[in-house]
């Protein structure tokens, strides 16, 4: 059978298939057509060719017997900054990273590296002042481009690109030098590559300016260089008076719709469209226009009573935008941060201004500012939680201050013990910091109302249970939920499901998921615990044979699906069952060779890890974790040689330093 999904009207089409199938279907939008290929013709996929035609016109063509391409080469990790050969490497490296945004390798560290070894290189300026910028340091910006242009231009004044000159006209622009940035868009325009965004922006300046006769014109430049610049046409219209020429090619758009006077209600208005929309009449000098605009939403929201107070000066809106609630307030714009000082700086009694500033500023990675701020709204007296659960991780993660943050945390969860999320992150940071099972399963247990909203503080709690040596309890909490995966989560709730049944003396339950677990078994999962567990069990001589098998190399335990050392472990206590004690041997040396070998090593996360073993609020000390891992194999390995008081001092070590891990507590 074959399947052809329309996802537009198409109408009466012919279908053919191999000359032997002709059939004339009615494809209509989001409709799936399936296509019964006769029994008996003995068609292999490679031997397809399906065809559709419409008024004798081919309009799909698929052929089984395409040309298979060749695999490319795997991609290749990113040296680290200093490692890289060249500045090429450097600047293409950081492109690379800026613009897939990984997870964590930074690109101003490969733009500083290279401007280490050459302050003068061009495009290394150009791409940190452009990172500068995103992040809203614009002033600091303005440095880099001119330093870009002074290179590009040292042997020629009219570059091939107009790039670092208009990059310089947008700082110059937000920093309302409005003189210099005219020129500097000015001179970008020798280049096609740049000319209808700067005489745009060029428009928008003399617009400001009260030039209409200068705007109009470069206007007309822009739409000469893109025709469906609908900013450029909708500005031409408020200049004119006239219609905008927009609704012609989008019927839809909100602005050229208001600037026609149309009735825009119908239309779904959210406020965060306002506010884009308006700054284009804001920055053109269409003030009044801006805040009509922003009036056609009546919502209680705070950025849209911070932006009239910005536009207008007024700052009753000021007042208006601290009462309003900021549940899904999330400032993400560069212009947003003039737009919260001057909320911050106009009404003192406002403690979500520098909240919300603090926010914007983290996500730009502008740590320092994002304290700052954070510090001040909760000087300012903020009665809600996530400001100072905010600076607790700031705290945790950037300044490594763990008392700091514990004592945020701790005042964040008293405003708010509602909030599962808070209560989570406060026990995963006591957990970080080496706090007692015991403590934590107390205080958990007291608030089981808030633990059972979520699925990874649930899977705490039983965690915490299985600890605590309550594996009845633990199992019956497992069975009594419907478990949902979730990032950092994989594995976690099967773990437990194991290993509360193998304490409870039932392993043979543990082979198999129940469906509520909300995951099923990895492929060629290794079971040499369950399978030891039924030989001991059953005194079955098969089961050992099968505990007694599969991968025996040690690894790193960076990543779920890794091969947990207690499976090598378990391979060499079957081995002993089964009298082959130089196997059994063979099998703990390497955890201790393993350990001895790796336990100072520097850790780093992949340069293409996509899924970590846990949820990483709170940073985690990789090293440490590594020295941890190391340990528990050594004391496994330790263990099965015989030598179990050595084997009993490396536990007792390794839990002193966090009695949390929950491997190393348990064996």
């Amino acid at each position: 059978m074959v399947a052809l999904y329309c996802s537009g009207t198409l109408g009466e089409c012919e279908v053919n298939i191999n000359e032997f199938y002709k059939k004339t279907f009615d494809f209509q939008c989001a409709e799936t057509y399936e296509l019964k290929i006769p029994n008996g013709n003995g068609l292999k996929f490679e031997d397809i060719k399906i065809t559709v035609t419409k008024d004798g016109k081919e309009i799909l063509i698929f052929n089984g017997n395409f040309k298979k391409q060749e695999i490319p080469e795997a991609a290749k990790a990113a040296p680290l900054p200093q490692d890289c050969a060249t500045n090429e490497d450097l600047y293409l490296y950081g492109q690379h990273i800026e613009q897939y945004r990984h997870a964590t390798r930074r690109a101003e560290d490969y733009y500083l590296e290279g401007l280490r070894r050459d302050k003068t290189d061009m495009r290394l300026n150009n791409a940190y002042g452009m990172l500068l910028f995103k992040k809203g340091c614009i002033a600091e910006s303005e440095t880099y481009f001119r330093k870009a242009i002074e290179k590009q231009t040292r042997s020629n004044p009219n570059p091939n690109s107009g790039e670092y000159y208009y990059n310089l006209g947008l700082s110059l622009f937000y920093q309302n030098k409005l003189g210099e940035a005219f020129d500097a868009f000015y001179k970008s325009v020798w280049n096609a590559d740049t000319q209808a965004n700067a005489y745009y922006f060029m428009a928008q300046i003399k617009s400001r300016q009260d030039d209409k006769t200068a705007a109009l014109e470069h206007l007309e430049n822009a739409l000469i260089h893109n025709a469906r610049n609908f900013s450029a046409m909708n500005l031409k219209a408020l200049l004119t008076g006239e219609k905008s020429e927009t609704v012609k090619y989008d019927s839809l758009n909100i602005l050229a719709l208001f600037i026609n006077g149309a009735d825009v209600s119908k239309h779904i208005i959210n406020p965060n469209m306002l506010i884009d929309l308006s700054l284009e009449l804001w920055m053109a000098g269409f003030n009044d226009k801006a805040l009509e605009l922003l009036n056609l939403c009546n919502e209680p929201f705070p950025m849209l009573d911070y932006y009239r107070a910005f536009y207008s000066g007024d700052n009753s809106y000021l007042v208006k935008a601290f009462k309003a609630s900021p549940y899904c307030c999330f400032p993400n714009r560069i212009e947003d941060i003039a737009v919260l000082k001057n909320a911050v700086q106009n009404n003192p009694a406002d403690f979500k201004a520098p909240y919300y500033l603090g926010c914007l500023y983290y996500d730009k990675e502008r740590h320092s500012d994002a304290a700052k701020c954070f510090e001040a709204s909760i000087k300012r007296g903020a009665d809600f939680a996530t400001p100072f659960r905010n600076l607790a991780l700031l705290k945790y993660n950037v300044q490594q201050s763990a008392d700091e943050a514990l004592t945020l945390m701790q005042k964040a969860y008293a405003l708010d013990e509602s909030d599962a999320r808070i209560l989570y992150e406060f026990d995963l940071l006591k957990k970080r910091m080496g706090v007692s099972p015991k403590e934590r399963l107390a205080f958990l247990e007291s608030r089981l109302d808030i633990v059972n909203l979520r699925d990874d503080l649930t899977l705490e709690y039983i965690t915490l249970l299985n600890l605590s040596g309550e594996y009845q309890k633990a199992l019956d909490m497992i069975m009594g939920r419907k478990f949902h995966p979730w990032e950092g989560g994989e594995g976690k709730v099967p773990e437990q499901y194991i290993f509360s049944n193998i304490a409870l003396g039932t392993p043979e339950n543990a082979f198999a998921y129940p469906e509520n677990l909300g995951e099923g078994k990895l492929y060629g999962a290794q079971e040499n615990r369950q399978n030891y567990y039924m030989g001991l069990k059953t005194a079955d001589v098969a089961f050992f044979e099968k505990a007694s098998t599969g991968l025996s190399e040690p690894a790193s335990a960076m990543y779920y699906n890794d091969q947990p050392p207690e499976t090598i472990f378990y391979q060499g206590m079957a081995l002993l069952k089964l009298g082959r004690e130089n196997e059994a041997n063979e099998r703990f040396d390497k955890l201790i060779n393993f350990a001895d070998k790796h336990i100072g090593a520097e850790i780093s996360i992949d340069y293409f890890a996509v899924s970590l073993p846990d949820l990483l609020v709170f940073d985690e000390d990789l090293n440490l974790k590594n020295r941890l891992h190391c340990m528990f194999m050594k004391a496994l390995g330790l263990y099965g040689k015989g030598e179990k008081e050595k084997s009993k001092s490396l536990f007792e070590e390794a839990l002193a330093i966090n009695p949390n891990t929950f491997q190393i507590a348990t064996h």
